[in-house]
């Protein structure tokens, strides 16, 4: 029985490698997968009672039953059908007084199988060593029970001789298959989430309208988007392993270098113009490169991500050519308004002058004038009323009535003037 053992264990570690080949090669197409996982585990249990252990001739044991249960567990039902017909044909064809229970070994360990992974499914138990163990423990003990089909000269001899061991060895064979093609699982579950993750984010990044590549620490390219390859003029399985020295001139690779050595340094993103030739013109793009952390928090890669801002940048050229214009001709009309308010101030000075000296003209035709007529006109009076003696010749008289009313005359016009 040990000698039975060792050969199932390194039969067990075949087929788990066979099938972790299997899940990953067919992952893309499950039937197929399937089919080829089928073949796999009968062709296995196949090759298991090419060197059986033999009780009594036409009575075989070995490990068919670990193989097939794990094929319902883990395959289904087309991988579990597909390894029982298999074997199922070769025991019967083998023959001998055991075909019929080792038939119906071979189908209850397919069932057992397939009753565990419905169990599984739902989520009513779990798989992991312990239930591997008491799964083990069930599907050989329903071989034991069926050994008791046999004929009555052999059940005692197999009671004997194989019950006991059978279960000691092959339960804990069992949960080891178990662990193994459960590892399997998991890994090519996590890879096909991975390729998953990996293919939505290369559909993301090829369809997003601006330029994305990743680089190693090392500088070199290990991603670019659509938009890159076509602004880089290169393709993404051309590029990757390569440095910026290898695609672009030296003294914009090292421009490029220098960006992502700041990067590294300090471990924070860093935002920058760069510039590309594009045909007869030069695209602008605004990059912002960013360092990408590993699970334990160190830089593994920079990445980079750029929009074109080459129609922003004229705009804000026009802009600011608009803007100089402006100032400009804000600066000439602050210049004519501060000609106009200086004019305006000497034309107020020279009006304040103006009423000024009309003021004192007034002033002094007041005085100047009215004096002397006042005192023509007062003398005249006087002299008129000959308060202080006689005039004498009446001509006089004549020539001091027409002095006054020339001086009353000349002192209304004057009134009226001013």
């Amino acid at each position: 029985m040990i000698i039975e053992l060792i050969k199932g264990v390194a039969l067990l570690l075949a087929l788990s490698l066979l099938q972790s080949f299997v899940r990953r090669y067919w992952r893309q197409n499950e039937i197929l997968g399937q089919m080829v996982s089928g073949v796999l585990f009968g062709g296995i249990c196949v090759i298991g009672m090419e060197t059986p252990l033999e009780v009594v001739p036409g009575v075989i044991f070995d490990a068919r039953s670990i193989v097939l249960s794990m094929s319902g567990l883990f395959g289904g039902p087309v991988v579990g059908a597909i390894a029982a017909v298999i074997a199922g044909g070769y025991r019967a064809w083998i023959g001998g007084a055991g075909a019929t229970v080792g038939v119906a070994v071979i189908v209850s360990s397919v069932v057992l199988g397939l009753a565990y992974r419905y169990c599984h499914d739902r989520g009513w138990v779990k798989v992991g060593v312990i239930q591997l163990l008491a799964f083990g423990l069930i599907v050989h003990g329903v071989v034991v029970l069926l050994f008791t089909q046999l004929p009555p000269d052999v059940v005692q001899k197999v009671m004997d001789n194989v019950a006991v061991p059978l279960l000691l060895t092959f339960t804990p064979a069992t949960a080891f298959l178990g662990i193994l093609l459960q590892d399997i699982n998991n890994r090519v579950a996590t890879e096909t989430a991975l390729y998953e993750v990996q293919e939505r984010f290369r559909a993301f990044a090829d369809h997003a309208p601006i330029k994305l590549h990743i680089k190693d620490t090392k500088g070199r390219y290990i991603l670019i988007n659509r938009k890159s390859a076509e602004l880089f003029g290169v393709t993404n399985e051309y590029i990757r392993g390569k440095t910026a020295g290898d695609i672009f001139p030296p003294e914009r690779a090292e421009a490029f270098n220098a960006q992502d050595r700041i990067v590294l340094e300090t471990g924070r993103p860093a935002e920058m113009e760069e510039e590309f030739p594009t045909g007869d013109s030069v695209h602008t793009y605004l990059t912002v490169k960013f360092p990408i952390l590993g699970a334990n928090g160190d830089i593994v890669a920079i990445g980079s991500s750029g929009i074109d801002i080459t129609e922003r940048k004229k705009i804000e050229l026009e802009l600011l050519k608009s803007h100089d214009d402006l100032e400009r001709r804000v600066e000439d009309r602050t210049l004519e308004l501060s000609q106009e308010v200086a004019e305006r101030k000497r034309a107020e000075e020279r009006a304040e002058f103006a009423s000024h000296s009309k003021s004192s003209l007034l002033a002094n035709m007041s005085h100047e004038f009215r004096t002397p007529l006042n005192a023509i006109i007062g003398f005249s009076d006087a002299m008129i009323a000959e308060t202080f003696g006689p005039l004498g010749d009446e001509k006089y008289r004549e020539y001091m009535d027409d002095i006054h009313h020339s001086g009353q005359h000349l002192l209304e016009l004057i009134n009226d003037i001013l």
